[in-house]
C-alpha cells in the first residue's frame, strides 16, 4: 500500500509563483493512482489518497525488478499538466516488511544539473505498507 502524504518545496510553476499540484503514480508502467490537486502551494498535503499494488516476493533470474514511478505535476486548466518532478522507488524497498515513511527527493529535467541531467525539485513524503497475503 502507497499513501500520498505531502510535498515540501516544490518547483513554482504558475505566473504568481505557485503550483497546484497533484501526483499520479506508476507502477511497472502503468498508471494506477491519480491524486486530487491542491491548488496555490509548494507544500501540499493529501489525505486519504493511497493505492494497493501486487509486488512479488521474489524476482526471477534475469527479470527486471518492476519499479514504482511517483510523479508530481502542475495542473493546468488551459493545455496540458507540467510535470514538476518525480522519483523512482525500487522494487528492493517495496518488499520491506513494515510500514514507513520515505521522503522521496524529487528530479526533474533542465536547470542546477546534478551530474545527470536533472535537477532537485522538492521532496515527496509517501508511507509504504507491506502488506501480508490476508491484507495485514
Amino acid at each position: 500500500e502507497i499513501k500520498v502524504i505531502e510535498g515540501k518545496r516544490l518547483p513554482k510553476a504558475d505566473l504568481f509563483g505557485s503550483s497546484d499540484p497533484f501526483v499520479t503514480i506508476e507502477w511497472d508502467g502503468a498508471k494506477v493512482h491519480k491524486t486530487k490537486v491542491v491548488m496555490n502551494t509548494l507544500d501540499p498535503t493529501w489525505t486519504g489518497e493511497k493505492v494497493v499494488v501486487q509486488v512479488p516476493c521474489e524476482i526471477r533470474k534475469g527479470e527486471d525488478p518492476p519499479h514504482l514511478t511517483v510523479q508530481v505535476w502542475d495542473y493546468d486548466r488551459v493545455g496540458a499538466s507540467d510535470l514538476l518532478g518525480e522519483a523512482v522507488v525500487e522494487w528492493s524497498t517495496l518488499i520491506k516488511p513494515k510500514r514507513a515513511r520515505n521522503e522521496l527527493k524529487l528530479k526533474s529535467a533542465g536547470g542546477a544539473d546534478d551530474g545527470k541531467g536533472k535537477k532537485d525539485a522538492g521532496m515527496l513524503a509517501v508511507q509504504i505498507r507491506c502488506m501480508g497475503d490476508n491484507g495485514d
